[in-house]
């Protein structure tokens, strides 16, 4: 294959590792990377679980809030000591 398109073996070699390194040995089963490929899938869903949480907590915690506010007739935009003043 090299010789029939003028490149150096070793420059196809790299080429090919290269393309099952980036799954495309997934087209035709199993890769070497599939072990890490996984571990990397586990960790990505894990931290993709731990920002879905956080998220749902500063909700709460914004929901929460901004009810207390209302209640109050608190205005979190007003900056203190200048009612009525243009900030």
């Amino acid at each position: 294959m090299a010789s029939e398109n003028n490149i150096q073996p070793s420059v196809a070699a790299q080429w090919g590792d290269q393309l099952l390194e980036e799954g495309a040995g997934d087209v035709f089963g199993k890769t070497r990377q599939e072990p890490e490929r996984k571990k990397r899938e586990k960790a990505a869903e894990k931290e993709h679980d731990e920002l879905l949480k956080t998220i749902g907590q500063l909700t709460v915690e914004r929901d929460f809030l901004q009810r207390f506010c209302d209640e109050c007739g608190y205005d979190p935009g007003e900056v203190p000591g200048r009612k009525g003043q243009p900030s």
